[in-house]
């Protein structure tokens, strides 16, 4: 799948508290998707991600996945699908994502749809997550700034 820039600005969250997670993209075209997290992970979690696609007209061919960093994997469930959208008819794929790695992850959603003319519909939502390992929090990630000089 190629990587277009997201469309909308992404969701940032710190496994404080066991929410969803959610991000929608901001669709320019009639495909548009909402990711959802079920709950913040923590390093070596499994955690289920939802894909929900929809469109406003008939988008046959659409692929729709999930793009992953490293260290994070599809641990149940099919990461990429191939779906013909109907107007009013979300489809939502789910996968099970397995944290291997502590820090910031970056959790994409995309769907794309190719037309007749070369153009491509798409959309994605974007979720950054902080993965900590058991009993971290975000304070021990954070530098403490040097104490500041008074001027001369």
């Amino acid at each position: 799948m190629p990587t277009p820039s997201p469309v909308a600005a992404p969701t940032a969250f710190a496994p404080t508290a066991d929410q969803p997670i959610t991000a929608e993209g901001e669709p320019a075209t009639p495909v548009h998707v909402r990711l959802i997290l079920v709950r913040p992970p923590h390093l070596g979690d499994t955690v289920e991600a939802q894909l929900i696609v929809s469109a406003i007209q008939p988008a046959p061919g659409t692929t729709a996945g999930f793009v992953l960093p490293a260290g994070v994997s599809v641990a149940a469930g099919q990461g990429e699908q191939r779906l013909d959208l109907q107007p009013g008819q979300p489809i939502t794929l789910s996968v099970v994502l397995r944290f291997d790695t502590v820090g910031t992850k970056e959790i994409i959603g995309r769907a794309l749809t190719p037309q007749p003319n070369g153009d491509i519909w798409g959309d994605q939502a974007v979720i950054y997550v902080d993965v900590l390992a058991a009993g971290q929090t975000l304070d021990q990630n954070t530098p403490t700034p040097p104490p500041a000089v008074p001027a001369s």
